[in-house]
């Protein structure tokens, strides 16, 4: 599951970045959900879901809300689990990932969709489960 599309204002307006779906796409996986707040209502979300070599859903959600993760979830046919969780996030700020400190962190919604993907997720071998 990928985030699709930003949380900071000042990036709202652009087109969500491609690169994390498609090296996952090119990489072996052979159906992916994108996850973010408008999901097919994204500008561009369903050219670029055409356009990848895969089986794509575009999902409506806010990761922060555990009730409508849940619901993304339980919508997965069961002769297509779950088998991996990718967080990708904006931040409030262009500040690279490795420099952002704690308080950053805690201050983000990135943290809180985090920590529900991980709770919601929680059958998942820890090591299918990435944030970034």
């Amino acid at each position: 599951m990928a985030a699709l599309g930003h949380r900071a204002g000042h990036r709202r307006n652009r087109p969500p970045r491609p690169a994390l779906a498609t090296a996952l796409a090119a990489h072996g996986a052979e159906h992916l959900i994108l996850l973010g707040r408008r999901g097919a209502g994204a500008p561009g979300a369903r050219e670029f879901a055409e356009s990848l070599p895969v089986e794509v859903t575009l999902a409506a959600a806010d990761v922060t809300d555990r009730a409508a993760v849940a619901d993304v979830l339980a919508a997965i046919p069961a002769d297509r689990p779950l088998t991996a969780v990718v967080h990708a996030v904006g931040t409030e700020a262009d500040t690279p990932w490795t420099r952002l400190r704690p308080d950053d962190l805690r201050a983000s919604a990135a943290a809180d969709g985090a920590q529900v993907l991980h709770d919601v997720t929680g059958d998942l071998a820890p090591a299918w489960r990435r944030s970034s």
